[in-house]
């Protein structure tokens, strides 16, 4: 059962995929004393109507001094420690610790900092898979784990977009005689991708972009590219200006949640994003070259998976009958 979270309560993320849960948590439990700290800013901010101040330098420190906050929950990046700086104080100054994890990979990385861990006092997790993840990198021996679900995927729910469909890509006016295909990839290029798991998101899209200019050549869509927050963008827009499908839409400042609810097939490997679309209902494809790497969406009903441009082709024809 979730703890009832009392009084003031400082909320910290960095990361997209525990910013959204912990946005929600808020909305949900329509906490009205809140200080949100984060150092990134989103396109999704303004589906929660949430003041949200940016983080400096210090205010680690400076905002228990000042705000004296009755707990704190966090997210759990690994592109950011603001996390762990504002856990460790927590720590020291004895204020109730909640953290979300709202993936199923690092567990035990998103609490290193400089050589230490930092954890809370109660770790969220969104389902049995998830608890069996962070009993396995005994984080249970330093921290209450609870099931919670993710609190992002109950507020969407009950989400609508703000934006009309037709508004949806800006100058790039959305036909709605086109079928709206989105490529959400992940950054494998972050961690070694070709080195470690021989294959990075530039593979996948060379499946995807031979395909398109290809077999599929005669489909009608818009293929809309959606990086994440922590893609080295300069590294896959070069490849992509090079394949042999160039023609496609950056969605950087279109916001996810619409650019998911109005599309038609999500194509991606094994982000949250793929997690949301299965949310909206859409219909998703995995492109997952090699399978060295192991898939933590395995055995989760999370759209159909494909190896190769074969296998890719099979699949959108059958989405687009």
């Amino acid at each position: 059962m979730l703890p009832e979270l009392k009084g003031k309560g400082l909320f910290v993320f960095s990361d997209p995929g525990g910013a959204k849960p912990v946005l929600a948590f808020i909305k949900l439990k329509n906490i009205q004393d809140y200080l949100i700290i984060t150092d990134r800013n989103y396109d999704f901010f303004s589906d929660y109507g949430l003041k949200i101040k940016t983080y400096q330098v210090n205010d680690e420190t400076e905002v228990f001094n000042s705000y004296k906050p009755d707990f704190i929950f966090t997210g759990t990046s690994y592109t950011s420690k603001i996390e762990l700086k504002f856990l460790r104080e927590a720590g020291k100054r004895k204020i109730a610790s909640f953290s979300f994890i709202d993936h199923y990979t690092r567990y035990k990385d998103r609490f290193e900092c400089d050589s230490e861990y930092i954890y809370p006092d109660t770790i969220f997790l969104t389902d049995e898979k998830a608890k069996k993840i962070a009993i396995k990198e005994g984080l249970n021996k330093f921290s209450e784990i609870l099931i919670t679900g993710n609190f992002h995927h109950q507020f969407l729910s009950e989400w609508k977009p703000s934006t009309e469909k037709k508004f949806l890509l800006g100058n790039n006016t959305a036909d709605e005689n086109k079928k709206i295909v989105v490529f959400a990839p992940d950054p494998l290029s972050n961690i070694g991708g070709k080195e470690k798991f021989l294959y990075d998101e530039t593979d996948v899209w060379k499946i995807i972009s031979d395909s398109f200019a290809g077999q599929l050549n005669y489909l009608n869509i818009h293929l809309v590219i959606k990086l994440h927050p922590n893609q080295n963008k300069e590294y896959f827009k070069n490849f992509v200006v090079q394949s042999a499908y160039p023609q496609v839409i950056y969605a950087d400042d279109i916001n996810t949640n619409t650019l998911i609810y109005y599309s038609d097939i999500v194509i991606g490997m094994f982000s949250g994003f793929l997690i949301e679309a299965k949310c909206f209902c859409k219909t998703i494809i995995r492109c997952l070259p090699n399978n060295k790497l192991n898939d933590p969406l395995a055995k989760m009903g999370i759209g159909s998976v494909c190896k190769d441009k074969e296998s890719f082709v099979s699949l959108i024809k059958k989405a687009v009958i």
